[in-house]
């Protein structure tokens, strides 16, 4: 093999083993298990920022911009903005429909990402719908 061919294979070999776990950043979560008693439904399409109150994610809905409190476990990956599960597996993506049991309420226990607003949403199991 010539030596360009396996600088290309090592450095293409070094790249898929990157960490991703570097990018993670928290997000505002609960300490539920991620079963919610409320019984409201919850959606609306990914999106986030990283520079948002040290790195936020919300629902974007027909309303605007919906503050939401994750469930415990969950994470933030941005460029593109991700929602990251407790294991580390990918939830969401920027733009992807995301539906989830919950409720609105103050939630005073959400010190950041709240966006201004008063109420927020504590939501439960998140579903992904890709489109």
């Amino acid at each position: 093999m010539s030596d360009r061919r396996l600088l290309l294979v090592l450095l293409l070999t070094a790249g898929c083993a990157a960490d991703l776990s570097a990018d993670v950043r928290p997000v505002p979560t609960h300490g539920g298990d991620g079963r919610s008693s409320d019984a409201a439904l919850i959606e609306g399409r990914l999106a986030g920022d990283a520079g948002v109150d040290g790195g936020c994610l919300w629902l974007e809905t027909a309303d605007g911009p919906l503050a939401v409190w994750w469930p415990a476990g969950h994470a933030a990956r941005f460029d593109p903005a991700e929602l990251v599960g407790p294991g580390g597996q990918l939830v969401a993506r920027e733009g992807e429909l995301v539906t989830a049991g919950g409720g609105y309420g103050a939630h005073e226990g959400m010190a950041r990402c709240r966006l201004g607003q008063d109420e927020v949403a504590r939501v439960g199991i998140v579903d992904r719908v890709r489109s």
